[in-house]
């Protein structure tokens, strides 16, 4: 770690529901995962119960598997949100390295709401910022513009940007959801009319099985039984969730 860096930076623990970050201490055969189970971030020190002893200068990383690295918004809850987010429209994850909260909003103008923008936003901010300064989308955030609404299923509605396998496991007395496969699909539109048949001509591209591969080992161990390997989720990530994003 360079000197003047903050050991405690990346870490997290919530004294309410006295959940917290798994290290991984890397001492040889003292290695051992311990969950801290208190954080001074203003004295840059944490509590655990270690089985070893371990030297000052050793080193520990974050070696465990975080289960919400993907998160989907219940279906259910699809009818209380307001503006242009979904279950389908918004995917969320973070990264290994340092943390960082990611959020897509697809506003294809099939949600509802406001009037569409028809873009495609990425939205970046660490994992602790607080949810009253999460970053509003602006165009600075497009990754992709003229995305419209998807062809229709069977049933006659459009395809969602965004869908969810998931599933929820128990780990340590906590239910998880699990989403261990996105499918990615995306509707364009050209910039311009057909000079001949006075349209816009579309293109429609999917992106199926795309599994989060940290979400899914994480699934893998407390399937398993290895709960103590498995994270639990930052209460500033589910402040995040929790705040709806708007363009």
């Amino acid at each position: 770690m360079p000197a003047g860096a903050d050991p405690t930076a990346g870490m997290w623990f919530d004294a309410a529901t006295n959940t917290g970050i798994t290290l991984t201490f890397l001492d040889g055969d003292n290695a051992e995962a311990v969950r801290i189970t208190g954080l001074d971030t203003v004295a840059k020190t944490i509590n655990g119960c270690f089985w070893s002893n371990h030297v000052a200068t050793r080193r520990s990383s974050r070696a465990a598997p975080l289960p919400t690295g993907s998160c989907a918004e219940p279906a259910e809850r699809l009818a209380q949100r307001i503006g242009r987010q979904s279950s389908e429209a918004v995917r969320r994850h973070q990264r290994d390295g340092k943390m960082m909260y990611i959020e897509y909003v697809c506003d294809n103008g099939d949600i509802g709401g406001l009037t569409p923008s028809f873009n495609l936003y990425r939205n970046v901010m660490s994992f602790d910022t607080l949810a009253t300064a999460k970053p509003v989308i602006n165009n600075s955030m497009i990754l992709l513009s003229n995305v419209h609404p998807n062809p229709p299923d069977a049933s006659g509605v459009a395809r969602p940007c965004f869908q969810y396998q998931w599933t929820t496991l128990t780990v340590q007395g906590a239910p998880f959801t699990f989403v261990l496969d996105v499918a990615v699909t995306l509707t364009v539109w050209t910039q311009s009319l057909d000079p001949i048949t006075k349209q816009y001509q579309t293109e429609t591209k999917a992106l199926l099985n795309v599994s989060p591969r940290n979400v899914f080992f994480a699934w893998e161990l407390a399937g398993m039984g290895y709960t103590d390997h498995v994270q639990s989720t930052p209460g500033s990530v589910s402040s995040l969730l929790a705040v709806t994003s708007t363009p």
